[in-house]
């Protein structure tokens, strides 16, 4: 989900910029969206993702590697002699 939350503000600075091409659906889209706020403020909202998205992922990959730490713990554990 973050992901695609930074591809997508990415791309609407892109689009803002004029670096990329704008399908006719999503210039529906932009023509609404682009008196919702300045290109300085989509720019910005950009980097607030981007960094936020590579937390997200550091952290899960943390969490599954203290996952399978746990796992292994109540595996060792589990066994009785």
């Amino acid at each position: 989900m973050s992901i695609a939350a930074t591809v997508l503000m990415w791309y609407s600075y892109a689009v803002g910029q004029g670096n990329a091409q704008i399908p006719s659906d999503v210039a529906v889209i932009e023509d609404i969206t682009s008196t919702l706020s300045t290109h300085e403020d989509i720019f910005t909202f950009s980097i607030v993702v981007t960094v936020f998205s590579l937390f997200m992922i550091c952290f899960a990959i943390a969490a599954v590697k203290r996952a399978k730490l746990a796992a292994k713990l109540f595996a060792e554990a589990g066994k009785v002699e």
